[in-house]
């Protein structure tokens, strides 16, 4: 499972950086579902406070909600294009196809169409930080919910979760320079290198993460149940 943030969606040249990682992962006989954020931060055209900023006062709470995701409905079907044009196979699901439902998120009843798409496709692609409630109107998590959908989608698959971002890792304790190779899930809860939400799902449910940039080939940091003290 890859998560890719908002300054890996950015540009042209971020997303190719993007398509690097993915094809490595495919040549490495790897299936994978990516989770990807909008594009960017706010003042850049399709980041979610941009758009936001260009709602009226007056709209309502369906229309806001359907305007925060779909930064990430953008992200997720450039991203699309770009692999396919590469050769690989490729699929892009949201919403019910994708099994993010109302209360019963990633429910096995809901999968069918996710699991199909693993299964037959090299990559599928999930817009993240959306859902689908019960009366079948788009709606949102709380800010940084592409990190919660990631972990989602982790447990469910019971696969690690690579964290793609624009540092080399994640850095203990808090506001120190360097790089920890390793973390336990409680200590990366006492960080901001994702979603708070996420972090403490991800603990609850051990799943194995890593951290690392879309930039460099390094390694990163690692998270585990059980992993090395930190260094």
């Amino acid at each position: 499972m890859h998560k890719y943030g908002g300054w890996a969606m950015q540009t042209e040249e971020s997303r190719q950086q993007v398509l690097a990682k993915i094809k490595m992962a495919v040549d490495s006989g790897h299936h994978i579902v990516v989770i990807v954020s909008a594009m960017g931060r706010k003042g850049d055209p399709y980041a979610t406070d941009t758009l936001l900023s260009l709602a009226p006062w007056e709209a309502s709470s369906a229309e806001l909600e359907l305007v925060k995701c779909s930064g990430e409905f953008i992200s997720a079907s450039l991203l699309t294009a770009l692999i396919k044009t590469n050769g690989i196979s490729c699929n892009l699901l949201y919403g019910t196809n994708a099994g993010l439902v109302g209360d019963s998120l990633l429910h096995p009843s809901q999968m069918k169409h996710c699991e199909e798409s693993v299964q037959t496709y090299s990559v599928t692609v999930v817009p993240g930080f959306h859902y689908v409630t019960k009366e079948a109107y788009f709606t949102t998590f709380e800010r940084g919910g592409s990190d919660f959908t990631a972990l989602l989608f982790a447990h469910y698959f019971q696969c690690e979760a690579i964290f793609f971002k624009d540092v080399e890792g994640a850095y203990f304790p808090p506001e120190s320079s360097c790089v920890a190779k390793s973390l336990t899930h409680q200590q990366l809860c006492e960080l901001e290198v994702i979603q708070q939400r996420a972090a403490q799902f991800a603990a609850k449910h051990k799943i194995p993460l890593t951290i690392q940039s879309y930039l460099t080939e390094g390694s990163g940091t690692l998270i585990r149940d059980l992993p090395q003290q930190a260094q």
